[in-house]
């Protein structure tokens, strides 16, 4: 999965999710700035905040899918060649397990319903 393709697309057909109402308030570097401001001009029907929304989701996925696995001492699976998988004993589970707290928390803050939003 490469997300930052896969946003070239989604802008492309104009993309779809909830949003949640709070918003953040950031400064940007000049080269940033720039790159954001070349972004806008590219894709003038997104607003400069749906730009900004869509680059932050697709860098935390980037950022979760690096997280290194860490080979763990329980087997929890065989592969078709019968060799053992170990469980991740890394940051992947932990951090799996409190972001699906986070997004339960917020569906029953806010009352969005759970549905995968990368198109």
């Amino acid at each position: 999965m490469e997300p930052f393709s896969d946003l070239t697309q989604k802008w492309s057909r104009f993309g779809q999710g909830e949003i949640t109402p709070e918003s953040y308030r950031i400064a940007l570097s000049a080269a940033d700035k720039s790159i954001l401001d070349s972004l806008c001009q590219r894709y003038p029907r997104l607003s400069t905040d749906e730009i900004i929304r869509d680059l932050l989701s697709a860098a935390l996925r980037d950022m979760e899918q690096s997280i290194p696995y860490e080979k763990g001492s329980k087997v929890i699976a065989t592969d078709e060649w019968g060799d053992e998988i170990y469980e991740d004993s890394g940051l992947t589970p932990r951090f799996l397990s409190l972001a699906k707290q986070y997004q339960a928390k917020l569906r029953n803050e806010s009352g969005i319903e759970s549905r995968n939003t990368a198109t």
